[in-house]
């Protein structure tokens, strides 16, 4: 069966569909008055948490479970709460439990796409093949690994092994599920007859494949959290604006309604809601998601679909001028200037602006071009 993730709509409904099933949470009294020992409470989460990962992930990882399960154990809500205090029964339902610990898989799926994300901008040491080679060696052992793996196979499947073999090398044994689940999507939004191109490309390119899992991850979370925000609401734990902001760290994708100036939050840009706004925002938090844009100005300003690039740009900080702490960038293009992306570099750092792509185009080299049209808003603090 395809994992949650994999899946469109219908993914959705099974997955609420698990979390309004009955799980056993023992009797009523021993959440009374008192909080359960540790072990007790483990033997009682393991299950639940297995049910959630074999439907999220397709999980078969013991590994994983045991992960999950811990850091659901450990995990504070916003309210100080552990999970304990909703096992209680007779306080809440089963689907607002579950939609509890959900919320804490989207946590452990968001530090995972983090670890991951940090390696992004440093790609020729991220395998570890040889460490006592030079990066272009790793690479190039890598992509041997992969050209043997789909060579001894003939099929697409090994993609999806070597990406998980990427996770359990990088992550753990614990991110197998992840690794395994990713590699799924990847190769669903891929041409099966362009598989041995794809791999090769991918493995020519360490850093743009980090990206493109941590993009992958970045969309697990988004719709984990939509799934979350509806079982709150629908359980009355929530209203749904404050779930919204509760959960606000999962997405990346935002619509403005101009007239009200309220903000909603989006699995993916390619809903057809976000797409038929007037008024969209993409949050560039992540090394994977900045690849994305940077590969975009890098198709627009090579003129490949014959128009003139142009940039409105904006920066926010703290005293900015020459020494200030610069916190956002604000960047609109031309082919599309109902898209804003804000690039958080309080979160990334000055690697932002050093990343770059397959071809060489970073965001310090962009924005220090003349031969690039920029319009910027009220620069004098800015620049």
């Amino acid at each position: 069966t395809a994992a949650f993730c994999e899946q469109g709509p219908e993914g959705m409904a099974n997955l609420r569909h698990m979390l309004s099933e009955q799980h056993s949470r023992g009797a009523g009294a021993q959440f009374a008055g008192h909080r359960p020992n540790y072990s007790h409470l483990y033997q009682q989460v393991h299950p639940i948490v297995q049910s959630i990962l074999e439907v999220v992930f397709s999980n078969e990882s013991e590994e994983s479970t045991n992960a999950v399960t811990d850091y659901i154990l450990a995990f504070r809500y916003e309210n100080g709460a552990d999970i304990s205090h909703y096992m209680n029964p007779k306080e809440y339902s089963d689907e607002a439990m579950k939609a509890r610990m959900l919320e804490a898989v989207c946590h452990w799926v968001r530090v995972k796409t983090k670890e991951l994300d940090d390696k992004v901008p440093d790609y020729p040491a991220i395998f570890s093949i040889r460490p006592d080679g030079h990066p272009e060696e790793r690479a190039t052992a890598v992509r041997h690994r992969l050209e043997q793996a789909l060579y001894q196979q003939r099929q697409p499947d090994a993609l999806v092994e070597f990406i998980g073999g990427i996770f359990v090398e990088l992550l753990g044994r614990e991110a197998t599920c992840l690794g395994d689940c990713v590699g799924a999507m990847v190769l669903q939004s891929v041409d099966r007859s362009q598989v041995w191109t794809q791999a090769v490309f991918m493995s020519d390119r360490p850093s743009t494949l980090l990206a493109l899992l941590v993009r992958k991850l970045e969309e697990i979370q988004a719709k984990l959290g939509k799934v979350v925000m509806e079982a709150y609401r629908d359980n009355g734990l929530m209203s749904y604006d404050d779930a919204k902001n509760v959960l606000m760290m999962f997405f990346q994708h935002y619509t403005v309604d101009t007239s009200t100036g309220m903000l909603d939050v989006h699995r993916s840009g390619d809903e057809e809601a976000v797409q038929a706004a007037s008024f969209r925002v993409r949050l560039i938090d992540s090394f994977g998601s900045l690849m994305v844009l940077l590969d975009h100005i890098e198709e627009l300003i090579s003129g490949v679909n014959g128009a003139k690039a142009a940039l409105a740009v904006d920066f926010e900080g703290v005293k900015l001028c020459r020494h200030g702490a610069l916190c956002l960038v604000q960047m609109t293009c031309t082919d599309d200037p109902r898209l804003v992306y804000v690039l958080d570099v309080h979160l990334l750092g000055k690697r932002a602006f050093s990343l770059h792509t397959a071809q060489g185009t970073n965001l310090k080299d962009v924005l220090e071009e003349q031969g690039i049209l920029k319009v910027w808003f009220d620069p004098r603090n800015d620049v």
